[in-house]
């Protein structure tokens, strides 16, 4: 969880952030994390069932779990859906962070490529903040650069994650090209486990 090296809690109150809408639930280290660094809400989907489950388990006696919103399906899909309930918070931090080993899902990797759009949906999930949010006032992260645009990207073939769905070229020419999609906020690149851009608002 990359976003372990971000202070997360000194961004929400440095930009008055209120919600926390997270793509890649995963084991939901990122969802207590948001709650225990003061977020309102939080609206995170994770694409494997199983995981889902085992989050809703482990927050079932926390006394925020009735803030934490949790979708199952692809942030492709549901991206829209998280950024309509999370309307009436101006000001949120979106961590962008969903991809998929596709071996959890039973898919042999030579097929993968048709479901690139859920297993890498970096693009759609893109798309679905330009058309549904004003995102001038939140803060985003987006995880995981060596899937995404040089100089971190590493290709399509990495011994240490053999079942991981990659593209066979990046999605961007660069990170400058990354951050670009979001033209009013300021951006760096953060060394975690992996590499996140941290994009944050030019203006209060």
């Amino acid at each position: 969880m990359a976003l372990r090296k971000h202070p997360i809690d000194a961004y929400r109150e440095e930009y008055g952030l209120t919600a926390f809408i997270e793509t890649g639930t995963n084991y939901g280290a990122s969802v207590i994390k948001a709650m225990k660094a003061g977020y309102a809400e939080v609206f995170s989907c994770e694409i494997g069932p199983e995981l889902v489950e085992k989050v809703k388990a482990s927050l079932r006696n926390e006394p925020f779990a009735e803030r934490v919103h949790l979708y199952t399906g692809s942030s492709a899909v549901l991206l829209p859906r998280m950024l309509e309930d999370a309307a009436s918070h101006a000001r949120a931090l979106i961590y962008l962070d969903a991809h998929s080993d596709p071996a959890l899902f039973g898919l042999n990797i030579a097929s993968t490529a048709k479901d690139l759009p859920s297993l890498m949906p970096l693009m759609p999930e893109l798309a679905a903040l330009k058309s549904g949010r004003d995102t001038r006032r939140d803060v985003i992260v987006i995880d995981d650069l060596h899937l995404i645009c040089p100089p971190y990207w590493t290709g399509p073939d990495r011994p240490e994650l053999p079942a991981m769905a990659l593209p066979r070229q990046p999605l961007f020419a660069s990170t400058e090209a990354l951050a670009a999609e979001f033209p009013h906020h300021a951006w760096e690149v953060v060394e975690a486990e992996d590499w996140t851009l941290l994009l944050t608002p030019r203006t209060a």
